[in-house]
């Protein structure tokens, strides 16, 4: 089990609004720093002047050497409360910090793509920005959309009258055998992506004919 390095008082623990809504949901809440042993850290935005919780994410090695000598890496997750001091600037109060080993953490972090992607899902197909660790990763989960912000609510509503037809056709993907009727779908579908000047689904139609094995996977590189 994780080890709790220190608990909080009741008033602390009372203090579970995090800064990141407190500020530009647009942008990246987290800025990475790479720390000299090899780890990195994720350090939560902090408005200058504004009180509340903030969370730092780092990568920490029990070898004062760094990652070539070190048992595996653990994961800190680092709560502080950002207060006024008497003389108006701003300090930092540590809440508590939690450790975490590798494999809990990992498993920590499924968990929370799986709410991510089945609980947290935004009706109005906001954009979230995600770190990824390879291209080839960009698009994972449905629900990190990157279509024009314009076009949300009509697309939205479309979806909401076809519904059926999407069920459809997700059980013919699922069920269908024959090989030629799923390539002639798939070509309709990439020629209208193409006519469409949709940025998403034309990419997505490159993706698809790939992976059917119309077009070589060096049209991708």
């Amino acid at each position: 089990m994780p080890n709790l390095i220190r608990q909080a008082s009741h008033a602390e623990r009372n203090q579970n609004t995090l800064m990141d809504g407190q500020h530009d949901t647009s942008t990246f809440q987290f800025k990475r720093v790479d720390t000299p042993d090899g780890g990195v850290t994720f350090r939560q935005y902090r408005h200058p002047g504004r009180e509340g919780v903030v969370l730092d994410v780092s990568v920490v090695f029990d070898d004062p050497l760094g990652a070539a000598t070190a048992t595996p890496a653990q994961l800190l997750l680092d709560l502080r409360r950002r207060y006024r001091r008497d003389s108006g600037r701003m300090g930092e109060q540590r809440i508590f910090q939690w450790f975490l080993d590798a494999h809990t953490a990992v498993q920590l972090a499924s968990v929370l793509i799986l709410i991510a992607d089945t609980q947290l899902q935004d009706l109005d197909e906001q954009p979230h920005t995600t770190v990824v660790a390879e291209p080839e990763k960009a698009d994972f989960g449905y629900n990190w959309v990157r279509d024009d912000m314009a076009t949300a609510a009509t697309r939205l509503e479309q979806r909401k009258q076809r519904s059926h037809l999407f069920g459809l056709v997700q059980r013919c993907l699922e069920l269908c055998d024959e090989r030629r009727f799923i390539q002639e779908l798939t070509l309709n579908l990439a020629a209208w992506a193409e006519r469409s000047g949709d940025g998403y689904a034309a990419q997505k139609a490159t993706s698809a004919l790939a992976q059917i094995g119309l077009i070589s996977e060096r049209t991708l590189n």
